[in-house]
């Protein structure tokens, strides 16, 4: 084998080098791949699972303002029973006992 022989071999050996090279930045690439869609795959599950949590949430939200206006609703309704009874109350602690009234009455006393 002459010098075209050996200038050939070389030739074939970085081309064998070449290929090994290409070889090495597909395998390197492909891995990129999947990692990348097992992290868009996670995501995505992972967005599914917040939006679950973020719709029992609402829901949640929702009962508990409905509860809370209900209550509110309890607490005026008791505030203005409790103001009628109150007037009330003090109303008839401004009149003279039903007793003295009576006995005023009968033996002539008056205001």
């Amino acid at each position: 084998m002459g010098e075209d022989g050996r200038a050939a071999g070389d030739q074939v050996e970085r081309w064998e080098a070449e290929v090994m090279e290409a070889r090495h930045q597909v395998l390197t690439q492909r891995d990129h791949i999947i990692g990348t869609e097992a992290q868009v795959a996670r995501l995505t599950s992972d967005n599914k699972r917040l939006l679950r949590e973020a719709n029992r949430a609402r829901k949640m939200l929702s009962n508990v303002r409905r509860k809370l206006q209900e209550e509110r609703a309890i607490t005026r309704e008791l505030r203005q029973r409790l103001a009628r009874v109150t007037a009330e109350l003090e109303a008839a602690q401004r009149q003279p006992a039903l007793g003295r009234r009576v006995a005023r009455k009968v033996l002539g006393g008056g205001r």
